[in-house]
C-alpha cells in the first residue's frame, strides 16, 4: 500500500512539473502602444510618421485607407515579422527580457517590416504600386514599468525554485529535525559492538522514512502552489499593457520600390532612407515627447516637364526634424500630434535645364486618435496637413484610418539569469 502511495505521489509530482514547464512558456503580453510600421513611414501613408517605440509582437499587420467616406477598400497593407521571437530556438531568460542592455535589445526588438501602396504616377496620373522594405530596432527601449514588478518579482521567485529536487526537500526535513539529529548523536557515542547500535539504526531510518515522506507531501504541495501562482501571474500579464519607460533611442531604415506598369519584371528603386526616433516616455497618462531626425532620398523614374514631355532620373534628397507629443487616457485611449519640417535639397541647374519646378520645403502637422479595441490591436484615425507632393497637382490634406493587430505575444521565459 505504502508503494502504491508512494507512486502516486511520484506520478502527481512529474505531472505538476509538466504544467510549470509548460506555464513558464506561455507568457502572453499586451504590446502595442500605437507604433508605425516602417514600411507605411517609407510610403508615406502612416497614421504617425514619427513611430513610437514599441515592443514587437511575432506577426503585425497593419491596413491604412484614405477615408473616401469611409466606402473605399484599403488599398495599402502592411506586414512586420520578428526574426528573435519567431526563430530562435533557446528561450531568453527573465533578466535578458527586462534588461535594457543594447546586446539584449536590439536582437528581441528587430522587426522586419514590407508594405504596398497604389500610388498615382507624376508623369500621366496612372496609378501604380509601390513595394517597401524596412527594418526597425531599439537601440535603447527602456525600463520596464512599475507596473510589472509585482509579476517579474514573483516571477523570479517561482522560477529559483524549479532548481529545488525532492532530494533538496528530503535534506531539509533531516537537517531540521531535532529528533534525527539527537538520534545521530548518540549513534556517533556508540560503540561498534554494543548492542544499542543496531536499534538506534533502526530508529534513525524509521524516523527518515517518515520525514521523506513529509517532504515528499510539502514538494508536491508547493509545486500545486507554484503552479497556480503563475497562473495568476500569467492573467496579470496578458491583462497588463506591456511598458517601458525612460529614454528610448529606436533606428529605422529602408527602400521603396516602384512597379510603374504593375509587372514583376520592371521595378526600379524610388526611394531609400534612414532615421533616428529618440525621446523620453514617462508614467502613465502623462505628455510624452519624441524627436525625429530622417534622411530619404528620391530617385524619380519619369516626370512631366512644363512642356508635357517627359524627363528621367531627377533626383532630390530631403531632410527631416521634428517632434511628436502623445498622451495616453486609462490604456486604452491615445491623443497625439506630430510637426516635422522637411528641407529639400536637389540640383538646381539640372531641374532648370529640364524645366522642371523644383520641390520645395514643406512641413507636416497632423493630429491622431487611436483607440485600443482588443488585446494586441489598435484602430487609428488621423486628420492634418502633409508634406508638398513634389511634381503631382494634389491635395496635402491627411484623412485616414488605419488598423493594427499584432499577433504572437507569447514571450517564454527560460530562467531566471
Amino acid at each position: 500500500m505504502k508503494h502504491k502511495l508512494l507512486i502516486v505521489i511520484i506520478s502527481m509530482l512529474m505531472l505538476c512539473s509538466m504544467v510549470i514547464a509548460q506555464s513558464d512558456s506561455s507568457i502572453q503580453l499586451d504590446q502595442l502602444q500605437v507604433p508605425s510600421s516602417p514600411a507605411f513611414v517609407l510610403l508615406g501613408v502612416a497614421p504617425n510618421s514619427i513611430e513610437r517605440p514599441k515592443n514587437p509582437t511575432d506577426f503585425t499587420f497593419a491596413l491604412a485607407n484614405a477615408t473616401n467616406g469611409f466606402t473605399a477598400v484599403p488599398k495599402n497593407f502592411a506586414v512586420e515579422v520578428a526574426p528573435f521571437w519567431l526563430l530562435t530556438k533557446k528561450k531568453p531568460s527573465l533578466s535578458s527580457f527586462i534588461s535594457e542592455k543594447p546586446k539584449y535589445s536590439i536582437p528581441q526588438t528587430l522587426v522586419l517590416s514590407m508594405g504596398t501602396h497604389t500610388a498615382r504616377s507624376s508623369f500621366d496620373s496612372s496609378e501604380f504600386t509601390q513595394v517597401a522594405i524596412g527594418f526597425s530596432l531599439s537601440i535603447l527601449r527602456g525600463k520596464v514599468g512599475k507596473e510589472y514588478k509585482n509579476w517579474s518579482d514573483s516571477l523570479s521567485m517561482i522560477l529559483k525554485k524549479e532548481n529545488q529536487t525532492i532530494e533538496t526537500w528530503y535534506d531539509k526535513y533531516e537537517n531540521e529535525d531535532p529528533e534525527l539529529q539527537r538520534l545521530k548523536t548518540r549513534l556517533d557515542n556508540v560503540n561498534a559492538d554494543n548492542a544499542l547500535l543496531l536499534l538506534l539504526e533502526d530508529s534513525i531510518n524509521n524516523r527518515t522514512e517518515k520525514l521523506h515522506a513529509l517532504a515528499e507531501q510539502a514538494y508536491q504541495n508547493d509545486l500545486v502552489k507554484r503552479s497556480a501562482d503563475l497562473a495568476t501571474i500569467k492573467r496579470l500579464a496578458s491583462s497588463t499593457d506591456f511598458r517601458r519607460y525612460g529614454f528610448k533611442m529606436d533606428f529605422a531604415a529602408g527602400v521603396v520600390m516602384d512597379y510603374p506598369f504593375n509587372t514583376f519584371q520592371q521595378a526600379y528603386l524610388s526611394k531609400a532612407g534612414a532615421w533616428l526616433t529618440m525621446g523620453v516616455e514617462d508614467q502613465p497618462n502623462e505628455l510624452n515627447f519624441l524627436g525625429l531626425v530622417r534622411y530619404t532620398g528620391q530617385f524619380d523614374y519619369a516626370l512631366k516637364n512644363q512642356m508635357g514631355m517627359k524627363v528621367s532620373n531627377l533626383n532630390h534628397h530631403a531632410f527631416d526634424v521634428g517632434f511628436r507629443l502623445y498622451k495616453d487616457f486609462n490604456d486604452k485611449f491615445t491623443l497625439s500630434y506630430e510637426l516635422i519640417r522637411r528641407l529639400v535639397s536637389y540640383n538646381k541647374e539640372k531641374y532648370s535645364l529640364s524645366n522642371i519646378i523644383p520641390p520645395d520645403n514643406s512641413n507636416r502637422s497632423s493630429f491622431s486618435i487611436n483607440y485600443k479595441i482588443g488585446k494586441n490591436q489598435n484602430l487609428s484615425f488621423s486628420f492634418g496637413k502633409d508634406f508638398l507632393q513634389p511634381f503631382l497637382s494634389k491635395d496635402n490634406l491627411i484623412t485616414s484610418l488605419s488598423f493594427l493587430s499584432g499577433l504572437g505575444s507569447l514571450r517564454p521565459i527560460g530562467s531566471l539569469q
